[in-house]
């Protein structure tokens, strides 16, 4: 268990190395970037196409090698930890077994053992509730054991990272300060367009707030009219409730008028007919002049009658006259 343990340590100390191996060489990128911006900034009309060239690719080839270098130490590093794994796997089972076999020892021997004071052996559950003591007891051990080399680990690293840091603290600072500066110019670009903005959002918000004025007091004078229109419509609906009752009324008195008026029609006759009254009178006229003309055709028809009839006696009378004539001779 302890060569287990040492073996995470170490793991743990060259993946630390292997870290600060890498915060190296991206240091080391950072400072050959400034460097080539600084020569790159500077004016030298003698530099041709070609110059430029070889010097890209001398970058581009310093630039593989550390990539290859961090790749080669990546993989070793994946090398070991697997190892360890497979290792730190065998030797936690190898633990495990020991520690299950110990237990068992522990508990047959607890089983034939007799109690101090009392002189009774132990009995099975005494037993378990010893064992199962000693167990969470074993597993705090464990925890602050592997809580402790982890701290331990934790400390090595930082002070190694503190001990990276200060020696390349020489070498960085003037990048640092070169980053600062293009840093500041750009913050001060935003402050700047910052600066931009706010004095546009402060017009805004005088104008939204103009507006907000505006539309609060057209709120109030239309919250005001609204009152009074509720007002008027109040005693509009008012009046018009009265002008119903009153209609209603008017209504009822019309239907019962003209009930009477119906009931006195029925008991009036043509009396309260005009139109039948005055075609009753016309026919009464036109039958009167109608029977004084019969009476007038009568008297007629009867005088044409006896005249027909003196005629007709006078006829007779020359007829015999003619015939008395006739016979004389």
């Amino acid at each position: 268990r302890e060569g287990l343990i040492s073996l995470c340590r170490n793991a743990l100390m060259e993946q630390a190395k292997a870290r600060v191996l890498n915060t190296q060489l991206q240091h080391k990128i950072a400072e050959y970037l400034a460097r080539k911006k600084q020569t790159d900034d500077r004016p030298d009309p003698g530099r041709n196409v070609t110059d430029q060239e070889k010097r890209y690719i001398q970058c581009m080839a310093v630039l593989d090698t550390l990539h290859q270098e961090l790749r080669d130490t990546k993989a070793k590093c994946d090398l070991q930890e697997r190892e360890l794994e497979e290792l730190r796997t065998l030797k936690v089972s190898e633990v495990q077994q020991a520690m299950k076999d110990f237990a068992a020892y522990k508990k047959e021997t607890a089983l034939t053992a007799v109690h101090s004071r009392t002189g009774k052996k132990l009995t099975q559950q005494e037993v378990d509730q010893y064992l199962e003591l000693e167990s969470r007891k074993e597993s705090d051990v464990i925890r602050a054991r592997l809580e402790n080399i982890k701290l331990q680990n934790k400390i090595h690293r930082q002070e190694t990272i503190l001990k990276q840091k200060d020696q390349l603290a020489e070498g960085l600072h003037m990048i640092d300060f070169e980053q600062l500066k293009i840093n500041n110019v750009d913050l001060n670009e935003k402050i700047e367009e910052r600066n931009e903005e706010i004095t546009k959002l402060k017009k805004k918000n005088m104008a939204t707030v103009q507006v907000l004025t505006h539309l609060k007091e057209k709120l109030q004078f239309l919250q005001t009219e609204n009152s009074e229109k509720r007002a008027n419509l109040r005693e509009v609906e008012a009046a018009v409730a009265h002008k119903r009752d009153l209609l209603n009324r008017t209504k009822q008195t019309r239907d019962m008028l003209r009930m009477d008026n119906l009931h006195l029609r029925q008991r009036g006759g043509l009396v309260v007919h005009t139109a039948l009254l005055r075609d009753f009178e016309e026919q009464k006229d036109e039958s009167e002049s109608l029977k004084a003309r019969v009476e007038f055709l009568r008297d007629r028809h009867l005088e044409l009658t006896v005249a027909c009839d003196g005629m007709r006696r006078k006829i007779e009378e020359a007829k015999t006259v003619q015939m008395t004539h006739s016979h004389i001779n």
